[in-house]
């Protein structure tokens, strides 16, 4: 099935496609990665080696790290420590968009 097909229950559609989108921009800077995210994917607790610093830039977030639950929307600052626990899920099971770098510590 496609993306853009969608399946009627009642009169309400549904869309059986996840949606998960990454693109990866290049860096000058070596060992610092960028990326622009679009998912509705549930992230399992996991950590980064670098610092992570990013925006949200559309839908919303509930994430769990070291600082507790956080729930996170368009404009809203993340940052994340090397070797940091975290995890996240969609608001409302919708997708949520948001922009990182990553940056190694030896950067900083």
């Amino acid at each position: 099935m496609l993306s853009s097909e969608r399946k009627r229950i009642g009169s309400a559609p549904l869309t059986l496609t996840p949606t998960h989108r990454v693109e990866q921009h290049r860096s000058a800077v070596a060992g610092m990665e960028a990326m622009t995210l679009l998912t509705d994917h549930h992230f399992p607790r996991h950590a980064h080696d670098g610092f992570g610093i990013g925006v949200m830039t559309s839908g919303g977030q509930r994430s769990w790290s070291g600082l507790g639950f956080v729930e996170s929307g368009p404009g809203c600052v993340m940052t994340v420590n090397p070797g940091e626990m975290h995890d996240g899920a969609p608001l409302g099971g919708q997708p949520r968009g948001w922009r990182m770098l990553y940056l190694p510590p030896a950067l900083l």
